[in-house]
């Protein structure tokens, strides 16, 4: 019973082809589900028949895992696992109770991290992770000191400023975040402190997306050199 979910198997590889063509089955019915919502029209019978088996299958391949797993609970708690109950409690939203419940709707884009199940790439990046996950929890933890800083920075020299949007802590936040990132297109600062601590961020914020990315490719460069 165990080869079911045995990807060096001929059924587990089988198995998993199925359990993919059911992945991709489902994120069709979620487009799907978003277009006859958009019409008023409500979902069709065949649809929402389809979700439903869909939603068995998952409940019943979750339930699978956890009685075959050498350790029920490392498995329910692993990232797949996690991944298996996201992907379970997201089809509680076709349930007549459920359906205005957005949160369940939202689980069930989850689904999609099933593919990456048994990938040797994901094998590599969580080995890579794994190598740098002290340097990434220092820079991440510098990143928001310094995004909570300039988020206050900013609400003080703007938030008195006629027709801001800097009218709380969290909104500067988002500011923070987009001028570290993509950048705070319609955030523009009216005031002259405010424009220099965006022109600070910015130039900062370059930074951002180059360090984590070359401790990324420095761990993946090191893991490949050393795989024969």
């Amino acid at each position: 019973m165990r080869q079911i979910f045995d990807l060096d198997t001929r059924l587990g590889r089988r198995v998993n082809v199925f359990i993919t063509a059911a992945i991709v089955l489902s994120m069709a019915t979620l487009v799907a589900d978003t277009h006859y919502a958009a019409a008023d029209g409500g979902l069709p019978g065949w649809l929402w028949t389809l979700e439903l088996v869909i939603w068995v299958l998952f409940g019943v391949e979750y339930v699978m895992r956890i009685v075959l797993a050498p350790s029920a609970w490392r498995y329910v708690f692993s990232f797949y696992g996690i991944v298996d109950l996201l992907a379970v409690l997201g089809g509680f939203a076709n349930v007549p109770a459920g359906t205005s419940l957005r949160l369940l709707r939202l689980l069930r884009v989850f689904r999609v991290l099933k593919l990456v199940r048994g990938s040797e790439a994901i094998d590599r990046f969580r080995a890579a992770f794994r190598d740098i996950a002290d340097e990434l929890l220092v820079y991440l933890s510098a990143s928001g000191i310094l995004m909570f800083i300039a988020s206050v920075g900013i609400y003080e020299l703007e938030h008195d400023q006629p027709e801001t949007l800097y009218t709380s802590i969290f909104d500067s936040f988002y500011w923070a975040v987009l001028s570290l990132t993509a950048g705070a297109e319609g955030y523009q600062p009216a005031s002259f402190g405010g424009k220099l601590l965006s022109i600070f961020i910015v130039l900062i914020g370059l930074g951002v997306v180059a360090v984590p990315s070359g401790l990324l490719a420095s761990a993946l460069y090191k893991h490949d050199s050393q795989t024969p």
